[in-house]
């Protein structure tokens, strides 16, 4: 994987990228071993881990099959370990039923009361994880990224069981992160024993440490650095926000669009939908800015699993009059706040581009696995546009979405992904002309001086 992500155009290049191939087919062959031979175990998950990571990466081979493949093995080990469970007979371990909403409830928690405001009004509230001793204290102008801590004190057991939490929830993450891809382009995701969330009888990463230092049982400079008496839940933090956000728009995706009855579905559209408003404003709380890239996945996660519970209730409803032979899924107001959201995240890649080629340029010369998000964008912005057709601000989003699109894909040769480009592009031209709205630049206008050749 270190490999891969070394081998940019501009920096490994071809040759790069075959030795990372090479790498990781020899990879396969000894974790392939180890399964046959039944030495299992969490490093044999973490290696699969790994390797899935690196199918759902830009690369010459990469196509769906191999990512099946990979992800389907990453999911047999960790259900042959059932460490997802590893919870479950804590107190304060959340449990989902299957085929429910998975909701976390919050009230039980005494760390949570603590947090409460004194006039009971939970949008007052913010949040305490930034110590005040810090010298440099993220400002909410620029990225911040934040690493999840780990306890000194604890002993070798304490260590493998929070190895294991982090293991499962970037597990889910993961596979999550596929699925959106497979929803995006109408492939549908497979099912899957990590993305149940019934199977989910685990801490969230961090949880136990917060829950220790607010009872003052860890020493200064460790976790207890970002707690206060009065901090919210654990269940409230960044990383538990992000996951509980994944949780349920795999929930939303997985079951809530195949209960076919419409009491059934309307009930748990409406439970979905008030876990989204819960979760958002526990996440507006975090006035922090730890993590901004965190902060704005989970809100994405969120915003999608809105549109998704208001597919659900507009199904309930008998459709008349509509021009475009679709439901009147989305109004016109959810789009332009969906568009005015991503134009913040594109808007922090594109400032990028012109830095190709240095370090300020990383995060798109050293990461090929963020290639496919900006693509499912893109998707998004045409599936939009086709059930709302006046909504010409989707097409000007996916233009700007070219550009890191277009960038990374020459940073990245990977056929797989440059067919899925060039049709889009395509679809995005045609829709432009339907609307009469100027069409999308050459690609060669596009790119960066570094990169035209």
């Amino acid at each position: 994987m270190a490999t891969l992500m070394r081998s940019s155009d501009i920096e490994g290049g071809q040759a790069g990228r075959e030795k990372a191939l090479w790498l990781r087919d020899y990879a396969q062959t000894t974790l392939d071993r180890s399964w046959k031979n039944r030495w299992i175990g969490v490093p044999l998950a973490e290696a699969a881990m790994i390797l899935t990571v690196f199918e759902l990466s830009a690369h010459p081979l990469h196509d769906s099959s191999r990512i099946d493949t990979a992800i389907s093995f990453l999911d047999d080990i960790m259900q042959d370990l059932s460490i997802t469970s590893l919870d479950y007979n804590h107190p304060n371990v959340s449990l989902f039923s299957r085929d429910a909403v998975p909701v976390v409830d919050c009230s039980d928690d005494d760390s949570y009361k603590s947090g409460q405001s004194t006039d009971g009004l939970s949008g007052s509230r913010t949040c305490s994880c930034v110590p005040a001793q810090w010298v440099t204290k993220p400002d909410p102008h620029s990225s911040w990224a934040w690493r999840l801590p780990w306890d000194a004190t604890f002993t070798t057991r304490e260590i493998r069981d929070e190895e294991c939490r982090r293991l499962s929830w970037c597990a889910l993450n993961m596979v999550t992160y596929y699925a959106s891809q497979c929803v995006a382009f109408n492939k549908e995701p497979p099912i899957l024993y990590l993305n149940d969330p019934s199977n989910y009888a685990i801490l969230f990463p961090g949880e136990i440490m917060e829950r220790m230092s607010s009872s003052s049982s860890i020493d200064s400079g460790t976790f207890s650095d970002i707690r206060t008496p009065v901090s919210p839940s654990p269940k409230e933090s960044l990383v538990a926000l992000n996951l509980r956000s994944v949780l349920l728009w795999t929930f939303c995706t997985r079951t809530l669009s195949k209960v076919t009855s419409m009491q059934e579905r309307g009930a748990l559209a409406a439970e979905a939908f008030r876990e989204v408003t819960t979760l958002q404003e526990s996440i507006d709380m975090h006035v922090c800015n730890l993590d901004t890239g965190m902060i704005y996945l989970t809100k994405e996660y969120l915003y999608n699993t809105r549109l998704i519970v208001t597919t659900s209730f507009r199904m309930l409803r008998p459709v008349t009059n509509d021009p475009h032979g679709h439901a009147s899924m989305f109004n016109s107001n959810n789009i332009k706040e969906w568009v005015n959201y991503q134009y913040e995240l594109v808007k922090r890649a594109t400032v990028r581009i012109p830095h190709v080629g240095s370090a300020q340029g990383s995060q798109l010369t050293r990461q090929p696995f963020n290639v496919s998000w900006f693509v499912v964008q893109l998707s998004i912005c045409l599936s939009l546009w086709n059930l709302n057709r006046d909504a010409v601000e989707t097409l000007e989003l996916a233009k700007q979405l070219l550009v890191p699109v277009e960038t990374l894909n020459v940073l990245w040769p990977c056929a797989t992904v440059q067919s899925q480009c060039q049709e889009l592009r395509k679809q995005l031209t045609a829709a432009c002309s339907a609307s009469n709205v100027e069409g999308p630049p050459p690609t060669n206008f596009i790119l960066p001086p570094i990169l035209k050749k």
